[in-house]
């Protein structure tokens, strides 16, 4: 009988993720305010070696913060056409900084407002 070999990596934790010795700003200038909520704000950002885009996600910590290690774990490990991607984290001045990806278009919700139509699954 013959037996597939399954390859399973070994996930990161959230913690061996988030850069805790490096200044977010000395690498990114953060261009103007996207998205503000509860969780925090989302900054339209520039790498300024190399001038691409990003969307940086600053969260202040307020000292809960489990969820957050989970979204920055699980963020890291996707890897489809249809999320966001994810780049890296920094723990600075006692806030989490999420560097992802720009979608200049902006999110669904803001397509649906701007379109006034629904989407539909494909």
């Amino acid at each position: 009988m013959k037996h597939n070999k399954i390859e399973i990596k070994k996930k990161k934790s959230a913690d061996s993720i988030i850069k805790k010795d490096e200044d977010p700003e000395e690498k990114y200038d953060l261009l103007e305010l996207i998205g503000e909520g509860s969780y925090g704000q989302v900054y339209k950002a520039l790498d300024k070696e190399n001038g691409e885009l990003f969307a940086i996600k600053i969260v202040k910590t307020t000292g809960e913060i489990a969820s957050l290690k989970k979204e920055i774990q699980i963020l890291s490990e996707c890897n489809n056409a249809h999320i966001i991607k994810f780049k890296c984290a920094y723990f600075h001045d006692n806030a989490y900084w999420l560097v992802m990806e720009y979608c200049a278009a902006g999110s669904v919700i803001d397509l649906i407002r701007i379109t006034k139509k629904t989407l539909n699954e494909n």
